[in-house]
């Protein structure tokens, strides 16, 4: 609540991406440092994964903060959209965050459902890293006849 709190003190609208793409990082992570009570820095992701890793505070919470939105958001999509068949998360931010994807903190983001939560169960996970996979796509659109927009 009080990364939320913050963040609205400095922005009109909190959205899911501010709070989860790369782009917002330096948003979250000045957030975190004005809550603590800590001088602002900027930080690149590799050096925010390396102190998370190394036990600091700050960029640790950035990193479960992130895992749990991802995983909240995708199981928000899972059920709204009816999946069974899986979810596959892709991009940078899920490949440098996989270790906290796979926390039970942010797998529970994905499952607890309410009194939908045994729908959720079964739905397997997954993490694409195949740099060629937005190519397959292209391909199976264009064999498809699907007109390039």
């Amino acid at each position: 609540m009080a990364l939320s709190h913050e963040l609205q003190r400095r922005f009109d609208y909190i959205s899911s991406e501010l709070v989860l793409s790369g782009s917002g990082l330096d948003a979250v992570h000045k957030a975190l440092c004005a809550i603590d009570g800590v001088e602002w820095t900027p930080l690149d992701v590799t050096t925010i994964l390396s102190r998370a890793q190394a036990g600091d505070i700050i960029c640790h919470d950035i990193c479960v903060i992130r895992a749990g939105g991802v995983l909240q958001a995708l199981g928000d999509a899972a059920l709204i959209n009816g999946t069974r068949g899986g979810v596959v998360v892709t991009g940078g931010v899920a490949e440098r965050l996989y270790d906290y994807l796979c926390e039970d903190e942010a797998l529970e983001r994905f499952f607890q459902r309410g009194p939908m939560s045994p729908y959720m169960l079964p739905i397997p996970i997954r993490l694409l890293t195949d740099p060629q996979a937005p190519l397959y796509g292209a391909v199976a659109l264009y064999l498809d006849g699907v007109p390039a927009s």
